[in-house]
């Protein structure tokens, strides 16, 4: 019998590709696994509550996630409390009823006119008076938190003239804060 030389090639040809057919489904399963396990051991640790909590509950001891939790949640809170934003409308609207030189005026009769220049020539005086108002409006605003709000010994710029520095040196004046 004479076999022609055509048919043992079509013969090999169909056994590898009968093998590269039987590669992709193994290879198909091992991704599958590769996926499956850690899907079931989440579905079983999350839908759990206690086995949850066991899992989690010793990660809040640990200080650098307490840190990461602690940086997250305050950012959380801020981001949606809008701080500067109560506190520049609280302001806005203390000065559309109080003109802010009157808070200023008001700032220095309370300081006993203390203005000083610091060594750059910027005229400061203290801030606390204008903070106590801010602080009232935003409590008249029903935020309870403004409360809390400590008595802040810092002063506000006024305005900053380096030419200052040397008048007042000649002139032999000195910072006159309390």
């Amino acid at each position: 019998m004479n076999i022609p030389a055509a048919e043992p090639t079509a013969h090999r040809r169909a056994t590898a590709l009968r093998q590269r057919a039987a590669v992709v489904p193994a290879i198909i399963a091992v991704l599958l696994s590769l996926v499956a396990v850690p899907a079931v051991f989440l579905h079983a640790t999350a839908l759990d509550t206690d086995r949850c909590v066991a899992t989690v509950a010793p990660l809040a001891t640990d200080p650098v996630i307490q840190s990461e939790i602690t940086d997250q949640v305050t950012r959380q809170i801020t981001t949606r409390l809008d701080i500067e934003g109560l506190t520049r409308g609280a302001l806005a609207r203390l000065t559309e009823s109080t003109p802010l030189a009157a808070l200023l005026v008001a700032a220095m009769t309370q300081s006993g006119g203390t203005v000083s220049v610091d060594p750059q020539g910027a005229v400061t005086l203290p801030s606390q008076t204008i903070v106590d108002a801010v602080r009232d409006a935003l409590i008249g605003k029903g935020v309870g938190i403004a409360e809390r709000i400590p008595v802040i010994d810092a002063r506000v710029t006024i305005f900053e003239s380096p030419a200052l520095t040397g008048v007042y040196r000649a002139l032999g004046v000195r910072d006159r804060r309390p």
